[in-house]
């Protein structure tokens, strides 16, 4: 699938992991198959930890997959309420559309 260690760090939440690979220099909107970004990833799993620090490293919260998923659409396929509206705070258009 293309993923990077972030992804992976991303996927489990481990902001241990997320944050010195940040700090290396890993990019933080990097897409892998599909156009699917560490964001993306940490959204639909609730990890708002690992949300937050994304956020805070430069991820652009209105990014999209090839299907046209922005992370909140993630967030809220999910039922990750806290996660959405920190997504929003954040600048992500709560009336995007899918394609």
């Amino acid at each position: 699938h293309g993923f990077t260690p972030l992804h992976i760090a991303a996927h489990y939440g481990n902001v241990n992991v997320a944050r010195p690979l940040l700090d290396r220099g890993a990019d933080v909107n990097y897409q892998a198959k599909n156009n699917i970004t560490p964001l993306h990833i940490a959204s639909k799993w609730g990890r708002i930890e690992m949300v937050r620090l994304l956020i805070a490293a430069g991820a652009l919260v209105d990014c999209r997959t090839r299907d046209g998923l922005t992370p909140l659409h993630c967030a809220a396929r999910s039922g990750h309420a806290e996660l959405a509206s920190l997504l929003i705070d954040a600048g992500a258009n709560p009336s995007a559309k899918t394609r």
